[in-house]
């Protein structure tokens, strides 16, 4: 007996959460599968665990209670790194790979295509905002009027966002649930981050 909860992944590398049983106990499996060429047949890695009910119980407490420190310390590597500029060919959106934001200039430039809201270039821990003239959301936000703290805030929530995608995006393999999550709890740490400082 085995029942599939979930499945993620491509045939070359796909996790799986199954309820199985092996030599009479009941178990969660939680392991990598990979598609056998010859057969076409999904077979489990070596790459998994199979817990027990004990286990589980165990599992799911310290889930519950530290949730969200699991969750940061996951996604901590995704928002930062070392080196952004290790290629100077790389292009932000393949690499993903940026400091922590320390400071950010807001402009309104116009680029194309015009349907792209904005744009952003980072370096370092410098990240320079270009809201796109050519896009609607330009008509609403004129800098020359605008509050200083305005011009920051909405700095923030571009640069959340931002982040947000570049996070999710680094889940190749992942099906479109997966990203979306991904994205939802990114963008509430990276909100959270940011509107504090």
């Amino acid at each position: 007996m085995s029942k599939t909860l979930v499945e993620d992944g491509s045939d070359r590398k796909k996790f799986r959460v199954t309820l199985d049983n092996f030599e009479g106990h009941n178990l969660l499996s939680i392991r990598y599968w990979y598609k056998e060429k010859s057969s076409g047949e999904l077979k489990p890695t070596k790459q998994g665990i199979a817990i027990t009910a004990a286990n589980y119980l165990a599992f799911k407490s310290v889930i519950s209670r530290h949730d969200e420190e699991v969750i940061n310390h996951l996604n901590s590597n995704l928002h930062t790194a070392q080196q952004l500029a290790a290629d100077k060919t790389a292009h932000i959106d393949e690499a993903a790979l940026i400091q922590e934001v320390i400071e950010t200039d807001l402009v309104i430039e116009p680029f194309q295509p015009a349907s792209e809201m904005f744009k952003i270039q980072y370096e370092g821990s410098f990240a320079r905002i270009i809201i796109n003239k050519r896009h609607s959301l330009s008509e609403f936000l004129d800098l020359e009027t605008a509050s200083p703290r305005t011009i920051e805030l909405v700095s923030k929530i571009i640069l959340s966002l931002d982040l947000s995608f570049l996070s999710a995006g680094q889940a190749k393999d992942a099906s479109g649930g997966i990203v979306l999550e991904m994205l939802k709890q990114g963008l509430g740490q990276n909100i959270t981050k940011y509107l504090k400082k």
